[in-house]
């Protein structure tokens, strides 16, 4: 594939709104060092999402517990409850 048809492929594609959200945090639990960097956890204590065709509010029992490299890439985990 040449770059002219991955650009025209990617000048084609259409975007769909799908939700926006917004969540309040705890300040963050640093456990400390690790073999990949430095292990953070952060705590949901409330947010909302809204969309077209959802809406709902974040529980305060999930979170995101990333693990933040020593060249600053963020690779993290979150979790939700059904």
């Amino acid at each position: 594939m040449s770059a002219a048809s991955t650009a025209n492929r990617i000048a084609n594609v259409e975007l769909e709104y799908i939700c926006s959200y917004w969540a309040t945090l705890a300040a963050p639990e640093v456990i400390g060092p690790v073999a990949e960097g430095i292990r953070a956890n952060f705590y949901v204590t409330a947010g909302e999402i809204l969309g077209p065709t959802t809406r709902g509010r974040l529980r305060p029992i999930g979170g995101d517990w990333p693990v933040i490299r020593t060249d600053w890439f963020r690779r993290t985990r979150c979790a939700r409850d059904n």
